[in-house]
This record gives C-alpha cells, structure tokens and sequence, in this order.
C-alpha cells in the first residue's frame, strides 16, 4: 500500500529559514528595496505569530512578481537554491525522505 508522507521545510527538512534567506538575498542583490524588504519581514513575523496564513504571504510573494520577466525569476531561484538551500539540507531529514 503506497502512503503520503508530508514534510515541514523551514527548521526541519532545513536548518534554516529559506524565505528570510530569500528576502536578504534578494535585498543585496538590488532585486528588493528597503520598504518591499521591511513589508516581507512584517509578513514573516505576522505569520510566525499567528497572525497571517500561508495563503495571504503566498499572495503578497507572487504579486510582487509582476513584470519580473519569468525566466529571470527561475534563474535567481535556482542560483538561490544552489548557494544558499541545497546545503542546508539536514542529513536526518535527507534520510527520512529518502525512507519515503
């Protein structure tokens, strides 16, 4: 009988916080200024909180997407995931996946 096995990302599969990552990424990189950077921030702490759901943070990451040409968004994910994600990876959750 095939299962479903379902994972939280932030501080279990990773050691880390992949959006804070992405928002101070984005910021050095010039792709996020200040204001959109701080807006991200209130939106990350409101949810840790309680205060906000996936879906509202969802809404707000996409919108500000508009004009952003897709494969430069794809380009800068994928560089991301490469430099910062890949290796945050913690090897107990690499082999509970692989388990699954």
């Amino acid at each position: 009988m095939a299962g479903v096995a379902f994972f939280d990302v932030d501080k279990t599969i990773l050691g880390v916080n992949s959006a804070s990552l992405w928002v101070q990424r984005e910021l050095r990189a010039g792709n996020m200024r200040r204001r959109d950077a701080a807006r991200a921030a209130f939106w990350l702490g409101a949810y840790h909180l309680g205060y906000a759901n996936i879906d509202e943070l969802i809404t707000e990451a996409v919108r500000s997407l508009k004009g952003k040409r897709e494969r430069d968004v794809i380009d800068r994910t994928m560089d991301f995931y490469r430099e910062e994600i890949a290796g945050a990876v913690r090897p107990a959750a690499q082999a509970a996946i692989d388990h699954h």
